[in-house]
């Protein structure tokens, strides 16, 4: 595995990267000090300042980035990010705030309204010089259960005193709370503890890194009464289980008509029985899927009574899932944004 690039390399990778991406009759130009870069085009031209980052977070690039705007006295608009990698996180949160960014993997966004130009490149969405063993994915039952926990507590409170209260790891929260600082999705307190945490963009993050529902271990049936029928027998149900997906969506923020519900239990083969499901290998209405991670606490039940998985796990099942159910998991967001009280303790 190669070096990371030094400063002095990150800034002539990605000037050269730059001058060789620009349209025909464009030219681009440095200051003496290279703290300044220029293109023109026609007889005009754009000058941005120029941060040179290495090796940089999420959230300390932000930091770096409005420190630099401030001192320099340079807009957002008119700064360009050089870095060795900027993580899909990174690029967001510059484009949030409409700074230029290229690494030099290819990753490239520069805009200038005069002269007008819009340049946008992706390059590598890993970075190719992993530095340490830091948390880089929320998959994993352990990672899962301490989201779980982190999503349905209301900031501020410590590390410690949630993994007692939610019996997860101590040492995995603190791992997932590392990351999730990194990406700047949340702060700590003084103590070391939760101060704040943006629910919605680590559920979205949270759902590009796990598996969709479909690819769990799953046993695959039909109800041929329909799901009506199926809901009224999970009623009667004394057998463990949970409502994930587009079935738990419709009793929160229904989109579309349900074709199918998939719902989690510890035996999925034990509760197709009870409930006298039919097993298939195609044209399934119902989708059993095994897991031991139920609510045991401030469970939420539908409307009909049908207890319903963690709203943070239905909306992360739903945005990582297919066709119509990232729509869905958009509109389970927005009804968590409205209802707090009922979903965080």
């Amino acid at each position: 595995m190669s070096d990371r690039p030094s400063t002095s390399m990150i800034a002539k990778l990605c000037t050269e990267a730059i001058a060789t991406t620009l349209p025909p009759r464009w030219d681009l130009s440095l200051g003496d000090n290279g703290a300044k870069l220029s293109l023109a085009s026609d007889g005009k031209s754009s000058e941005f300042s120029i941060l040179t980052c290495r090796s940089t977070k999420p959230s300390e690039l932000i930091n770096l980035a409005e420190e630099f705007s401030t001192k320099s006295g340079a807009s957002f608009e008119h700064l360009i990010v050089l870095a060795d990698f900027l993580s899909p996180r990174s690029r967001a949160l510059l484009n949030d705030r409409q700074i230029n960014w290229i690494d030099t993997t290819g990753n490239v966004r520069i805009v200038s309204s005069s002269p007008g130009l819009y340049l946008e490149r992706q390059g590598s969405q890993n970075d190719p010089w992993p530095q340490d063993s830091s948390l880089r994915t929320l998959k994993g039952a352990g990672a899962e259960r301490a989201m779980r926990a982190l999503l349905s507590t209301t900031p501020p409170f410590g590390i410690r005193e949630l993994a007692l209260r939610c019996q997860v790891s101590a040492a995995t929260l603190s791992r997932v709370v590392d990351l999730l600082e990194r990406e700047a999705m949340l702060t700590r307190s003084q103590t070391g503890g939760v101060a704040a945490l943006n629910w919605r963009e680590a559920i979205l993050r949270w759902s590009e890194d796990v598996r969709s529902v479909r690819t769990r271990t799953a046993l695959t049936c039909i109800e041929p009464r329909g799901l009506q029928v199926l809901e009224r027998n999970l009623f009667a149900s004394s057998l463990p289980y949970a409502a994930t997906g587009s079935f738990a969506a419709q009793y929160l923020a229904p989109v579309a008509p349900l074709r199918a519900a998939a719902i989690y239990t510890p035996d999925p083969l034990l509760l197709s029985r009870e409930l006298g499901l039919q097993r298939v290998e195609r044209g399934a209405n119902v989708m059993l899927l095994e897991s031991d991670e139920l609510p045991v606490r401030g469970c939420v039940q539908g409307s009909s009574g049908i207890v319903l998985a963690s709203i943070p796990q239905i909306a992360v099942d739903l945005l990582s899932g297919s066709g119509r159910e990232p729509v869905e998991g958009e509109a389970i967001l927005d009804w968590m944004e409205e209802h707090q009280d009922e979903w965080r303790n």
